[in-house]
């Protein structure tokens, strides 16, 4: 009766890793009384993508957290949907973008001098201090997210809290995604009771953020996407936390679905990326000399983000090998044909980038990690939808871009600036939920360089 539901729960990655190694274009997985239906090649994932965008939506799997994270961009789908893309989209091009680069780079000297601190604070007799890795960057990647969208400044010890509090929140969905029956969240189990403590800290946050803001508190007031999500959703300064309505709680959602889309895939894919770099020291010290190169002026732009082309390579190349979204699914709203094969309406499709990205029918190294896989010249060569990191249609990522800049340039002044070794790096490997992390903490030691 659970069909392959067991298999597919107890190791996701290996699950679909093998079944991605089959010839065939689509591999139906049987779980329970339903067939999912995996999509092993880039045309199907286009098809998704491009054209038919519509007749695909999130679908079943998205309703089941949909009462917990309210309604944001990560969850919606038809109008509401459209109204809050619309809201945002602005924020993520032209003048807005390129508004992001100076507010990147004060982030990355302030990330610099939060390492230089926990030097100082806790260096022990060589000179060096270690830190979890992943708690860093998850730290880091909220501190900008809310300094560049919401035009407020969090403290990195209260960032670290708040990471946790959101990392806790998404482990606890990804359990409700999996469970066969997901327990109502009044039941006193101890995962309910320790996720409404971590929501409700969470909440207070975005609250204390909503009204800072509509206390004309932060940067550039009146000119950031909180400002252009509370206009839009017509709260005032009269508008108080403690009596919340249904503007405070969408407004809420909203902002809960921008973090949790700018801090654990930057984070992830910063990790990923310093271990990748670990492992092929050759290529690390290229990134480092170009990073002497171009990081020397005042005030960083995007001509001088840019100029890291390794940097940029190394990025989407730890994505390809690690891509954080790797794997989500879609619901047909109406019968579909994939090459040969005829769905109907109602079933659900599964892309997995995971697999995608190590397909050797696109990939001329696909278990290897190979910076020049993304050169112009190889990129031509292979499908568009071989590589979706950020997904792609109408869903696709809004911060696609900006993550390709403030990624490149975070780790490339982080090699500027210090020696790194982690603990162990060639054994740490994948665990796959919702996101692609590491199977075990890891360990960084950090040194300035002389």
């Amino acid at each position: 009766m659970l069909g392959e539901y067991r298999a597919l729960t107890q190791n996701p990655l290996l699950f679909l890793e093998q079944k991605g190694q089959s010839k065939a274009d689509i591999i139906p997985i049987k779980i329970g009384f339903e067939t999912l239906y995996l999509l092993n090649n880039a045309d199907h994932v286009k098809s998704v993508f491009v054209g038919n965008d519509p007749n695909f939506v999130k679908g079943r799997y998205y309703r089941r957290i949909t009462p917990l994270l309210g309604g944001g961009l990560f969850t919606l789908e038809g109008e509401e949907w459209r109204r809050q893309r619309h809201i945002a989209q602005p924020f993520f091009g032209g003048e807005h973008f390129r508004a992001f680069a100076p507010m990147i780079g004060h982030s990355g000297q302030q990330t610099i001098q939060i390492i230089k601190t926990h030097l100082a604070d806790g260096a022990n007799g060589e000179g060096r201090s270690d830190l979890d890795l992943l708690n860093f960057f998850s730290a880091i990647a909220l501190m900008i997210a809310v300094h560049v969208f919401f035009g407020l400044k969090v403290r990195f010890d209260d960032s670290v809290q708040l990471a946790q509090d959101l990392s806790d929140i998404l482990r606890f969905l990804e359990g409700r995604l999996w469970s066969p029956i997901p327990l109502p969240l009044w039941v006193p189990t101890k995962d309910n009771q320790h996720f409404n403590q971590r929501n409700r800290h969470f909440h207070r946050f975005l609250d204390q953020q909503i009204d800072q803001r509509l206390g004309g508190e932060g940067d550039d007031q009146g000119a950031l996407l909180l400002d252009a999500i509370l206009g839009a959703n017509g709260l005032s300064a009269s508008d108080r936390a403690e009596n919340p309505d249904t503007r405070r709680k969408t407004t809420r959602a909203q902002l809960l679905s921008i973090l949790i889309a700018a801090f654990e895939t930057s984070a992830l894919s910063m990790l990923w990326s310093l271990i990748l770099l670990k492992q092929n020291p050759a290529i690390e010290a290229q990134m480092r000399a170009e990073a002497d190169a171009v990081l020397n002026a005042e005030e960083l732009t995007t001509a001088h983000i840019n100029q890291l082309e390794i940097s940029k390579r190394v990025y989407q190349e730890s994505m390809r090998l690690y891509p954080p979204g790797w794997c989500f699914s879609r619901e047909l709203e109406k019968p579909h044909q994939f090459g040969e094969t005829h769905l109907s309406a109602g079933k659900t499709v599964v892309l997995c980038a995971y697999n995608i990205h190590r397909n050797p029918l696109y990939w001329e190294h696909p278990t290897r990690f190979y910076p020049d896989h993304f050169t112009s010249e190889n990129s031509a060569k292979r499908p568009r939808h071989a590589y979706f990191p950020f997904a792609g249609g109408r869903h696709a990522c809004l911060g696609a871009r900006f993550a390709m800049l403030e990624g490149p340039y975070l780790l490339s002044l982080i090699l500027k600036n210090f020696e790194i070794d982690i603990e162990e790096a060639d054994k740490i490997k994948p665990i796959a939920a919702t996101t692609l992390r590491p199977d075990r903490p890891v360990r960084a030691h950090f040194a300035l360089r002389p």
